[in-house]
């Protein structure tokens, strides 16, 4: 038995953020794990394409990264981490490291990790690469 093929996706007439520039006019073609950003839609990015969206020169950037989050403006990671984990994706933040500061403290540290993950449902496991613990976490002196 073999794996479904994940579903190529093919987004034209976009504004693609890459490395060293902003490409304008540009084709991104998303392949599973595999991206490829080129100028001018040649014919043979489409090939294949399960979905082509028109972009109408929209931006599209990758997912950013936040090594340092205690929420999304509106709630805490400690209190409501799906609905938070959820609000960052929205947002453009597909990876993010849930911080738990010095008013967040309960006094088993370990208890309130295990049960901020075990609060995470689907979104907050695609999104929560783990969990960033400030100071008095590691020293409460």
């Amino acid at each position: 038995m073999t794996a479904a093929r994940p579903p190529i996706l093919v987004i034209r007439r976009c504004r693609a953020v890459q490395n060293d520039r902003v490409a304008a006019g540009a084709c991104k073609r998303i392949d599973g794990d595999h991206q490829d950003d080129l100028g001018p839609e040649p014919p043979a990015l489409l090939a294949g394409a399960n979905r082509v969206l028109d972009a109408g020169d929209l931006l599209v950037a990758p997912g950013f990264v936040d090594v340092h989050c205690h929420g999304d403006g509106r709630r805490r990671f400690h209190a409501e981490p799906e609905a938070v984990a959820l609000e960052l994706l929205r947002q453009g933040t597909t990876t993010v490291l849930a911080t738990l500061g010095y008013s967040d403290m309960e006094p088993d540290g370990a208890a309130q990790i295990r049960g901020m993950d075990s609060a995470l449902g689907e979104w907050g496991r695609l999104g929560v690469a783990g969990f960033h613990l400030e100071g008095p976490y590691i020293n409460r002196k």
